[in-house]
């Protein structure tokens, strides 16, 4: 209970004050856990096809990996792909710092790279964290945290570099021809990555980018249609659109409630023109079906339940939008983040033949019932890589 945080991170505490097992932004700690840890490649080449598996069975024929790349995870994915055993599309990048020497070394890295490029592998992509997140009260504000976040007064988060720093790092990224994608929750860390696209747009000339803004949580009004003229795509987390008692209850705590209503506004994103793929972030969050996001997006509740939604879970109504759009999500716009549109995201003449048959009709059901939608048949490269049965799956349980 008298644990202090750790630097740069926070123990997330109940109403007493007792730690609740929930840390965030605990980077000091990533070290001393790395001892425990450490996996043959056998062991290593085993989970990730057991994980392939999994994810077929819920219809997902590709992914983008947003951090943690090396050379030894290409080259796993590259002799996944010799043996013809990969069922997955992968695009995968590294983390970078902010320090030039670090973005150039990536740099170099996605360079050597280059060799396992194909249309099941995509070496394309760098990424950086902006800033903290809500429930933490790290996210970098552009106004200060309540008092209930009990940071002090003025507090508003912390960015993890200055705007000249962060220029340089993207600039560079872009100009070696790289996609960029930035972690940013808070108003104060979107707007400043922003300015850092626009920055290497400005110095390296317009291009077919592709950058990213991982989460965009909460944005000021005018760089919603900022980020659509930038054509910066959103890398958006469907299962965090709605009420959550835990993290939402934090965030509305922290952000206070008019800033906590402007979280997540989906449809007036849509509506801007801003391209949104769906993602989950995991293993952050654990569920990771497609359906699942779809459904909460489409109706901003949770699809965790018995069936009928929860009205203490929903959102925000106004932000809610179709079930199309919510498959757009997933389907073409996830294709388009991963440059691979004319190849797969939809089914087309000459496309390749990646596919989900689903027990119903998404468009013709309830709502509600999105989620409990079975997946027949998932085809990846024209092979089936899972059958299932059941044309509508038992009710999720609540999370």
């Amino acid at each position: 209970m008298d644990t202090p945080d750790p630097a740069g991170g926070k123990i997330i505490r109940d109403t007493e004050g007792n730690p609740t097992g929930y840390l965030s932004d605990c980077f000091s700690l990533t070290d001393v856990l790395k001892e425990h840890f450490s996996y043959t490649d056998e062991q290593v080449y085993a989970a990730f096809k057991e994980f392939e598996a999994e994810m077929n069975s819920y219809g997902i024929t590709a992914f983008q990996m947003a951090g943690g790349a090396s050379d030894k995870v290409w080259k796993m994915v590259n002799d996944l792909e010799k043996s013809g055993e990969l069922s997955m599309r992968v695009s995968a990048g590294p983390f970078v710092n902010f320090s030039e020497d670090d973005v150039l070394e990536a740099v170099k890295s996605l360079d050597d790279a280059q060799k396992y490029n194909s249309d099941w592998q995509k070496t394309t992509l760098i990424k950086a964290l902006l800033d903290g997140v809500p429930e933490g009260a790290t996210a970098a504000l552009s106004e200060p945290y309540t008092e209930a976040a009990g940071m002090g007064a003025g507090y508003c988060g912390p960015a993890y570099t200055d705007q000249e720093t962060l220029n340089k790092v993207v600039a560079i990224a872009d100009k070696a021809g790289y996609q960029v994608e930035l972690h940013a929750m808070g108003d104060e860390a979107v707007h400043m990555s922003l300015d850092a696209f626009e920055y290497a747009q400005k110095e390296n000339g317009k291009r077919d980018a592709r950058h990213q803004i991982a989460h965009a949580t909460l944005m000021r009004d005018e760089d919603i249609q900022r980020m659509a003229d930038l054509e910066v795509i959103g890398a958006m987390q469907p299962m965090w659109f709605y009420y959550d008692p835990f993290f939402s209850y934090m965030e509305e705590a922290n952000f206070g409630p008019e800033r906590f209503a402007k979280e997540y506004r989906v449809k007036t994103m849509l509506d801007a023109g801003i391209v949104m793929k769906g993602s989950v972030d995991y293993p952050i969050t654990l569920e990771v079906r497609p359906l699942t996001g779809i459904q909460a997006g489409a109706t901003q509740q949770s699809p965790l339940d018995e069936g009928e939604n929860d009205p203490k879970t929903l959102r925000n109504p106004n932000e809610a939008v179709s079930v199309m759009d919510m498959i757009k999500f997933y389907t073409t716009n996830g294709a388009k983040a991963l440059f691979m549109e004319d190849k797969i995201g939809s089914i087309e003449k000459d496309k390749l033949a990646d596919m989900v048959v689903l027990g119903q009709n998404l468009t013709e059901v309830d709502v509600r019932q999105v989620a409990n939608t079975g997946v027949l048949y998932t085809i990846s490269g024209g092979r089936v890589v899972y059958e299932g049965g059941d044309k509508t799956v038992a009710a999720l349980p609540i999370q």
